[in-house]
């Protein structure tokens, strides 16, 4: 055996090797062919496999580099004995899109509540109540997602963006934030926020003008005006990785990172999210488009912005930082073209 040892042949590696690799690449040497140019060795293994099997029909499909948008079929033809392509993926998008639609639940630290009786023209009091924290820790102040969500997958990438609204539960209180109007400042505060005045000066740019201003009287009420409202809206993009045997086509196990802004409040929001796709067995679909059951769970952090009403009450109230939580769970239906 030690003498040996160099030429000793494994019958199931070398097989492996020629009607694996070997068989790839002669496949794919020659790989818009009508009959595919193989050695006669591999054409003999065929034929034996056929034998092996009288009553069904032999095929062979290849990725093209390992890629499950990109299958070539060939069909071995036992009367001629050779290989028959019966369908290319040279035309083939390699992209696969999808398209979900996905409720659930959520929780933001960083959104503040109101009292219903609070009118817009009050001014922000942390000392006086009228504005508190959202995020306790009884989670009372959850709020619902309707997230829509469009994804592009290429082999095991996948890029994904979308909008999503959330609805609040809060019993007897709504959302507030300051408005966000850019170029309307002055020089005490560079927020940019909106007060309750009278404008008669509709430039696009520059400083608000008043009509009592000559005549000595005070022109604009300072008292901020607030957004007041049940709904927010987050705007996103994410990046991430399939896993499994169907990541090509947009199915299986998958990790993303997502990044966006959020109205309500004012803030940049990071997440990473843990999500799995599967197809329900439904019924006979096409190549390309294919329903998709989809879970996503996430969990990240949300950051004020400068003017953000969150921001200010964590600073001057809780001597908080401006970072807070934000996790929650969806699940959704939606379909890939």
């Amino acid at each position: 055996v030690v003498k040996l040892d160099e030429n000793i042949q494994f019958i199931r590696e070398t097989a492996r090797k020629k009607m694996g690799v070997q068989f790839i690449d002669q496949l794919f040497l020659h790989k818009n062919e009508c009959i595919a140019e193989v050695d006669g060795d591999i054409l003999n293994y065929l034929a034996i496999y056929q034998k092996m099997h009288p009553q069904a029909e032999v095929y062979v499909a290849v990725p093209e580099k390992g890629i499950a948008n990109r299958v070539w079929i060939w069909r071995y033809v036992r009367d001629a004995a050779h290989l028959r392509m019966v369908a290319g993926a040279g035309d083939g998008f390699p992209v696969r899109f999808a398209f979900v639609f996905s409720p659930g639940v959520m929780f933001n630290g960083g959104a503040v509540n109101v009292d219903d009786d609070v009118s817009d023209e009050t001014t922000i009091s942390p000392t006086g109540g009228a504005v508190k924290s959202r995020f306790d820790k009884t989670l009372q102040n959850a709020f619902i997602p309707f997230n829509f969500e469009w994804r592009a997958h290429y082999n095991r990438f996948m890029v994904d963006m979308g909008m999503e609204f959330g609805l609040n539960t809060a019993k007897e209180s709504n959302w507030m934030e300051r408005y966000y109007i850019p170029k309307h400042q002055n020089a005490e505060d560079i927020r940019p926020t909106a007060v309750d005045c009278v404008r008669t000066d509709y430039d696009k740019y520059g400083p608000i003008r008043y009509s009592l201003e000559d005549q000595g009287q005070d022109p604009c009420d300072n008292r901020e005006q607030f957004h007041m409202t049940n709904w927010n809206r987050y705007t996103y993009l994410g990046l991430g990785v399939v896993l499994g045997r169907d990541a090509g086509i947009g199915f299986g196990p998958r990790f993303s990172w997502r990044n966006g802004w959020t109205n309500l409040p004012h803030a940049w929001q990071s997440t990473m999210h843990f999500g799995w796709a599967i197809q329900p067995p439904i019924g006979d679909f096409g190549k390309r488009f294919r329903p998709m059951v989809d879970v996503d769970v996430r969990g990240g952090i949300s950051m004020a912005l400068r003017n953000a009403v969150q921001r200010e009450i964590a600073r001057e109230i809780d001597n908080e930082a401006v970072i807070m939580p934000v996790f929650g769970l969806s699940l959704g239906l939606g379909f890939t073209f």
